[in-house]
């Protein structure tokens, strides 16, 4: 199996996190990847064979060639079989939902849309061109050069909640809610408000997905000590981390997996 992540163009980074790229060849045996919760909103170019998501909405459904998936509240699996390419984009909160006209990320949180209805047919011949594509280096370049074309003519709009949640990814979730009140001189309620508007859940709840997305990347890379996370990355105690673990991945932190897909 292949998988890989890629920083996009710096023109494109104020709207997109990363791309990844996951590819697999697995013949007639299926394969099911387990996902955890996560912030992220995506657009996932599939240019092999259609994969099949389970969750508490969905039951072993095959999706779209393409498709928009909104913020995961929840684990969920993806079921693979024979030749598997697909390209994901990653986006950086709600500005790319104005370009692509998508209904707000509330409605379509844990699901996932059909590309074609929301970005025409230009989708379905990019992923024609993915299919055809030598190797990853080109697909990245070719996914760089089609997000530059499709802002130009309808940009993202960075709004003042784009802004609130580019501030938890990039403090990785470990940030008291406090100090984006102060920071961006909002109050309370109208933090809470803007947030839910536009990304689809509360600041709060955002924050937790992105921390215990780190905290579960550096269980996996070697870098995890309990008595670090304790405290100071915002967990109260071990139970507390125990029981995000076992709500955003459905496992207690000994037994976790890779995530390889979005």
């Amino acid at each position: 199996m292949f998988y890989q992540k890629f920083r996009p163009v710096p023109s494109l980074q104020p709207y997109i996190h990363w791309y990844y790229l996951l590819e697999y060849t697995g013949g007639e045996h299926s394969l099911d990847l387990q996902g955890l919760s996560n912030p992220s909103c995506a657009l996932v170019f599939n240019y092999g064979e259609p994969y099949r998501l389970t969750n508490s909405l969905h039951v072993q459904e095959q999706l779209p060639a393409c498709f928009f998936s909104g913020v995961s509240t929840e684990p969920f699996t993806i079921s693979l079989r024979g030749k598997v390419g697909s390209l994901g984009v990653i986006f950086r909160a709600a500005a790319f939902r104005d370009s692509f006209r998508l209904p707000p990320l509330e409605e379509f949180s844990d699901r996932r849309l059909d590309a074609a209805d929301w970005a025409g047919q230009d989708v379905t011949h990019f992923c024609e061109q993915l299919a055809a594509a030598s190797g990853p280096q080109q697909r990245i370049g070719m996914v760089n050069q089609f997000f530059i074309n499709y802002f130009s003519h309808q940009p993202p709009q960075l709004q003042t909640a784009d802004q609130l949640a580019g501030h938890i990814l990039d403090r990785r979730g470990l940030l008291p809610m406090d100090e984006l009140i102060r920071h961006f001189h909002l109050s309370p309620r109208h933090l809470r408000r803007l947030f839910k508007e536009r990304v689809g859940v509360s600041p709060k709840f955002y924050a937790r997905l992105k921390r215990f997305g780190y905290t579960h990347y550096c269980m996996h890379a070697g870098r995890f000590d309990w008595r670090h996370f304790v405290g100071d990355h915002g967990y109260y105690d071990q139970a507390h981390l125990i029981r995000d673990f076992k709500t955003f991945s459905g496992r207690p932190p000994g037994l976790q997996w890779r995530l390889e897909a979005s």
